[in-house]
């Protein structure tokens, strides 16, 4: 951490990527707060992608997409999905696509068994389709 002053209100070293004192936590003038960081609560500027005195990430990953957005973003910046509550919502798309997978296969099957219904060896293929079916469904 590069040290660029010291505080008017305390006399501590000013460090570069601080907003605020690291021991007073007074503002430092001209610089605008940004970020406090969840790990240390220190106040880093708007730029930082890092807090300068404990390395925690001010970034993180969209689940849908997996663009990179800060903290404080409420969605990400490509996909627009809201953050909070993302991992649910992702959890029930993907469920939700395993299901009309499911029901295309059971579709096609069915289809399948009407054309072979009567001719010679149905069974065996009706009895492959059905456990074809059933494993999709695991």
């Amino acid at each position: 951490m590069t040290t660029t002053g010291v505080c008017e209100n305390c006399g501590a070293p000013w460090h570069e990527n601080l907003a605020c004192c690291e021991y007073c936590d007074v503002p430092i003038q001209g610089r605008v707060a940004g970020i406090r960081c969840p790990s240390c609560s220190e106040v880093a500027t708007a730029d930082a992608r890092a807090c300068p005195c404990c390395q925690q990430s001010f970034t993180k990953g969209c689940v849908f997409c997996g663009q990179a957005a800060f903290l404080t973003a409420g969605s990400c910046p490509r996909c627009h999905e809201a953050f909070e509550g993302a991992e649910e919502r992702k959890a029930q798309r993907d469920h939700e696509a395993r299901n009309q997978q499911i029901v295309g296969l059971a579709t096609k099957g069915m289809s399948a068994i009407g054309q072979v219904a009567g001719s010679s060896g149905s069974r065996q293929v009706i009895g492959s389709l059905v456990d074809m079916i059933i494993k999709a469904g695991r």
